[in-house]
């Protein structure tokens, strides 16, 4: 059978199926699916952001814009755009400079 990387296509093709067979509830079940995993990922997402950048999760979350996805439009979507990263000073990101680096 045709793998793709971890992925048996056998288990795509009988997902498939198993979203056909709920016939007009399908979309239903895949926006609450997509909603679901976009909200556990959009959690991830923030988390790591703030520990990478030092700052609190409050403004990550405040940065990071959701689109969910609809039964009419199956598309969950994080972005981040917002000035407010543009606008903080250096000092908000927790930024240290090291004695023990070398410039030489």
């Amino acid at each position: 059978m045709f793998k793709v990387g971890e992925v048996d296509v056998r288990d795509l093709e009988r997902f498939g199926n198993m979203i056909g067979a709920l016939g007009q509830d399908g979309p239903k079940a895949v926006n609450r699916a997509l909603n679901r995993t976009g909200d556990m990922a959009r959690t991830r997402v923030v988390r790591e952001l703030a520990k990478q950048t030092g700052l609190p999760q409050k403004t990550i979350r405040k940065a990071v814009k959701v689109k969910r996805s609809s039964w009419q439009d199956l598309e969950y979507r994080l972005s981040s755009e917002s000035p407010r990263f543009y606008r903080r000073p250096v000092a908000s990101f927790y930024a240290t400079i090291s004695s023990t680096s070398c410039c030489a």
